[in-house]
């Protein structure tokens, strides 16, 4: 690489300083934000009964504010994305406010000492708001440009060039904005035949032992490894022909199914193992969840009981002798079995000649009011009973009968994971339209891309989103 292209990176370090950047923005747009909110609410038309408060009272709170939306920002993964998109930093933004505004009112309302506006906090959200798209929209903008202009970006080189590899390039070069340059591989004898690899320029055999010099000649940045068959000797010769080299080495799975991104190392009777954990989710984890669960259905119960009344005397009497509430056995955390509990939608006796199948659309064996419940997912309701009981969780992977799950988990083994955490009302995969009888191996993926990234604000982020998809699913009949 030429010295005007180090110069260019050193100058923009990779464009990791753009994360600094948003940071800096985000402090700026935060404190203004909240100190514009405190104008408006105080000395424009906006009606004031009482006297004026001072403005050192809410001087006093910024520092809390800042430290609290900074972290939840940090947290939700907003300084960590290579994206792009502005819808993207559109929902992350409105998904980290409305978490740390939420925080932010209940601490204001626990400590009563010092009374400050909840119109004030109001205002804030949407003050605060248009100042960081702003400011994001800007620094993205620069960023583009210079992507653009090949400055800034990082050099990879792959070692090996297994199917998974290939199609790892195929991916990064199909990106609007791409952040990498592929300089080329380096051969392997476990290379297979690859037609993919054609156009990808060989840069000589690992047995040559020219590592080094390769990677200093093409100032590579990543390493990946993707080969069919692994050995201790390849990573070891690979990483001791980079130790002189600030290089991160990255390695491609073929084992998808199996390893997952909660693997870390632990001692094991003073032997270091590989611990593979299938979830984030650990003992104090679970009671948060729980916790949440519980006083979030118990709303939602309070909230809706007079709809569900309604609901069960319509039912009733367009079929009297039949029950308002359907039971329905699936398979939940753990394998264990439990009734589920729904609205009826159809008749009593509508798997009589066809046996466990999933609905159609225009399906004959619904009511005229099932139809509408199930439309308006509406029939679901009772689960939220359900959750009270500990057999469900508000977001999870959807509970299947257990004749589907006994077809499912031969098809695809990993399936099974799923039942590491309670089954969900609504679910990672459900909001990405993935409803019914719709493709089961995405479905699949999406329930274990959520079990493997549990968090609060994931959850929280899922029943926002689950409130469009339920008006708006064309996969609700």
């Amino acid at each position: 690489m030429t010295n005007t292209g180090n110069s260019e990176t050193i100058i923009i370090m990779n464009l990791s300083i753009f994360r600094l950047i948003l940071v800096f923005c985000d402090i700026f747009s935060i404190v203004s934000g909240f100190l514009l909110a405190y104008y408006i609410r105080f000395y424009t038309f906006i009606k004031v009964s009482t006297e004026i408060p001072g403005f050192g009272l809410y001087l006093f709170a910024v520092p809390f504010i800042l430290t609290i939306q900074i972290i939840v920002f940090s947290r939700s993964g907003m300084y960590d994305s290579n994206r792009f998109d502005m819808k993207f930093h559109y929902i992350k933004l409105i998904e980290g406010i409305s978490f740390s505004t939420f925080i932010i009112l209940s601490i204001s309302f626990i400590f009563r000492e010092i009374s400050y506006s909840r119109l004030t906090f109001f205002i804030f959200i949407f003050t605060e708001f248009f100042i960081l798209i702003f400011f994001r929209f800007i620094v993205l903008s620069i960023k583009k440009r210079l992507i653009k202009k090949n400055i800034g970006r990082e050099n990879i080189l792959f070692v090996g060039c297994s199917e998974q590899g290939m199609d790892l390039i195929q991916r990064l070069d199909s990106e609007k904005y791409k952040l990498y340059n592929i300089m080329g591989y380096v051969a392997t004898p476990t290379d297979p035949v690859n037609e993919k690899n054609r156009d990808l320029k060989c840069l000589g055999k690992i047995s040559e032992n020219h590592l080094e010099e390769i990677c200093i000649k093409n100032n590579i940045s990543i390493i990946i490894v993707a080969v069919s068959c692994y050995s201790n000797a390849l990573i070891w010769q690979i990483e001791k022909g980079t130790a002189q080299l600030n290089i991160q080495l990255r390695i491609v799975t073929e084992f998808g199914d199996i390893f997952t991104r909660n693997i870390y190392i632990e001692e094991f009777y003073s032997e270091l193992t590989m611990v593979i954990a299938h979830s984030t989710l650990g003992t104090d984890q679970r009671y948060i969840k729980d916790f949440f669960d519980m006083f979030f259905a118990l709303i939602i119960l309070i909230i809706t009981s007079p709809i569900m009344l309604l609901i069960a005397v319509i039912i009733k009497i367009s079929s009297p002798i039949d029950p308002v509430i359907y039971k329905q056995i699936r398979t939940g955390v753990d394998g264990k079995s439990f009734e589920m509990l729904k609205f009826r939608t159809m008749s009593t006796d509508a798997e009589v000649n066809t046996g466990p199948v999933w609905a159609e659309k225009g399906d004959i064996r619904v009511t005229w009011i099932g139809k509408v419940l199930r439309k308006t997912s509406l029939d679901e309701l009772p689960q939220f009973i359900n959750v009270l009981r500990g057999q469900m969780s508000i977001v999870g992977p959807r509970p299947e009968r257990p004749v589907f799950v006994e077809k499912f988990k031969e098809k695809y083994p990993t399936y099974l994971f799923r039942h590491k955490i309670k089954s969900g009302i609504t679910g990672w995969a459900q909001i990405n339209g993935l409803r019914g009888n719709t493709d089961l191996e995405k479905r699949l993926k999406y329930d274990l891309y959520y079990l493997e990234n549990w968090s609060l604000m994931f959850d929280i982020k899922i029943i926002i989103l689950t409130i469009p998809e339920l008006l708006f699913s064309k996969y609700a009949y």
